[in-house]
């Protein structure tokens, strides 16, 4: 049996057609859709291969097969290189073409001899060179740090942080002097916008022959809101207190609640806290049948602090 060898003509004609087949399919995947997520990138330069190389090897379909090399093997192309980047430059004549890869830390370089005759196959060529310096130059240069997940609350970075407050606390009743006093009153996040504060008081006063003296403890929650020179607050106010007197006579008082609406503005680390309150069981005092204090149903409590610990 003879075998029938083919003609140099129709074996070129053969090569031409796998090569077309290789572009065609390289310009699909390039136009496609898709979003690569690549390690490295890498800037492609053939523009100094000469005219009548590519002619003579008939390369003109050159750039989408090593775009598409370079995209199947997780490399991002891009036009101009970074310090960082991967830069390939390819140069020649009829005679001999050079592929150079190059980065900031290494460099590596091959030459290839242009056969003769010459045709569209030579780029496949060009292209495993290409894939074989840039494995040898990518291994040596760390990857580029992808950016950072984003969270899923954005605003929890900016969570104010849990600190304790140092305040001068007044309270004051309908027709009666204020008392005065100190509070420590202990600040907690639950979310960007959201605080829980709480803590202990304790205000002395002296009316007449009184003195008298109120502790409690505190309990508020505080929606906030950001203003151009601090910070505003706002929400309920719960406390429970021990209003009680004393005088020559004796001692007298009795368990207290008050509940009301606190109002705060911080600016850097002050912050001003107004609540107008109501209380649950108001208490009131007589000397030879005539009132000497009273503290009322509604009061105001109004409380001047000093933030520790970070700054908010």
């Amino acid at each position: 049996m003879t075998l029938l060898r083919p003609t140099p003509h129709v074996a070129r004609i053969h090569d031409l057609a796998l090569v077309s087949v290789v572009v065609a399919i390289s310009r699909l995947a390039i136009a496609a859709p898709a979003v690569p997520s690549p390690e490295r990138r890498v800037a492609l330069d053939w523009s100094r291969l000469s005219d009548p190389l590519v002619s003579h090897c008939h390369l003109s379909g050159l750039d989408s097969l090593l775009v598409q090399r370079l995209l199947d093997s997780g490399f991002a192309v891009i036009l101009e290189a970074r310090p960082q980047d991967l830069a390939i430059r390819l140069s020649g004549d009829r005679e001999q073409v050079q592929v150079h890869v190059q980065s900031a830390t290494a460099h590596r370089e091959r030459r290839l001899a242009v056969p003769d005759p010459c045709d569209s196959t030579f780029g496949l060529d060009l292209s495993e060179a290409m894939a074989a310096l840039i494995q040898e130059v990518a291994a040596v240069v760390p990857p580029v740090p992808r950016p950072p997940e984003p969270l899923l609350n954005p605003e929890a970075a900016s969570s104010p942080p849990a600190r304790w407050a140092l305040a001068v606390t007044t309270l004051w009743f309908p027709n009666q002097r204020p008392l005065a006093g100190l509070a420590a009153i202990r600040q907690s996040p639950l979310s960007p916008r959201l605080q829980v504060h709480w803590g202990v008081a304790l205000e002395v006063g002296y009316v007449a022959a009184l003195t008298l003296l109120e502790p409690s403890l505190e309990a508020e929650l505080q929606w906030l809101g950001a203003l151009d020179f601090g910070t505003l607050g706002i929400g309920p106010s719960a406390a429970v207190s021990w209003p009680s007197y004393h005088d020559a006579h004796g001692f007298g008082g009795n368990l207290d609640g008050r509940v009301g609406v606190a109002a705060s503005l911080t600016v850097h680390r002050w912050a001003l806290c107004v609540i107008p309150h109501l209380r649950w069981v108001p208490l009131s005092h007589e000397v030879q049948k005539e009132r000497v204090f009273a503290t009322g149903r509604f009061g105001l409590d109004v409380r001047f602090s000093y933030l520790l610990g970070p700054r908010p």
